[in-house]
This record gives C-alpha cells, structure tokens and sequence, in this order.
C-alpha cells in the first residue's frame, strides 16, 4: 500500500515538473520572438534611414517602399519569427498581426516604426530622433 502511494506521489511530482519546464521554455520562446521582431523593426529603421541619407535627408513615403526593401540585407523583407515567411511591413497604418512591423506616420520629415508581437502592439517605438 504505501509502495503504491509513493509511486504515485512521485509521478505525480515528475508532471507537475514537466508542466513547469514546459511553461517556461513557453516563456522563453515567446521571448525570442519579440526579440527577433524587435530586431526586425530596427532593420526596417535602418533601411530608412540610409533612404534618407541618400535622399537629401528626405525620408521615404509608401510609393518608395521599393527603394526602402533594397536597403536591406539582400533586398528581402525579414522573417517573420511567428509564420516564418518574409512578410511585407505596413506603411501608414499598425501592425496588426504577430511579427508584422510598420511605418506609421511616416512622412518626408519623419517615421515611427511599430511592431505587433504576440498580444499586441510592442513597447519599442523608433523614430527619426533615435
């Protein structure tokens, strides 16, 4: 009887760990991919301001979103880290999807990019002023 019970205590312990480690490798994947979004959103500013710099100090608007994608690192649009495609970004509007990255306001004298991770809108707004 009490050989039983320990078994018993002890599979039950081992779950209950793995529930735990389980959560937390949850945690931490969640966690890289806001931070693979995040690096996303910086290679979009990046690629804007080199725009700029080639443009008089003008910064691009959503007709030379073009322009901008051959600024970055092989002229492709970075992967998404939640559907692991090249997903476009958004010009003049929110994200509105995990792992997508916008540009809105973005105007010939300025920009804010944005990022949507898995809840919602990131914490991160880059701008023309660092």
């Amino acid at each position: 009887m009490r050989k039983g019970r320990t078994i018993l205590l002890v599979s039950l312990i081992v779950v209950l760990v793995g529930a735990l480690i389980a959560r937390e490798e949850a945690d931490r994947v969640e966690r890289a991919r806001e931070n693979t979004v995040r690096a996303n959103m910086h290679s979009l500013q990046t690629a804007i301001e080199d725009f700029a710099v080639k443009s008089a100090g003008v910064y691009p608007v959503a007709g030379d979103s073009a322009a901008v994608l051959a600024n970055m690192l092989n002229g492709e649009y970075p992967i998404n880290p939640y559907t692991g495609r090249r997903d476009p970004w958004v010009w003049r509007g929110d994200p509105r999807a995990p792992g997508i990255i916008a540009a809105n306001p973005i105007s010939a004298t300025g920009y804010i990019v944005l990022g949507y991770g898995r809840k919602g809108l990131l914490p991160l707004r880059l701008t023309q002023d660092g």
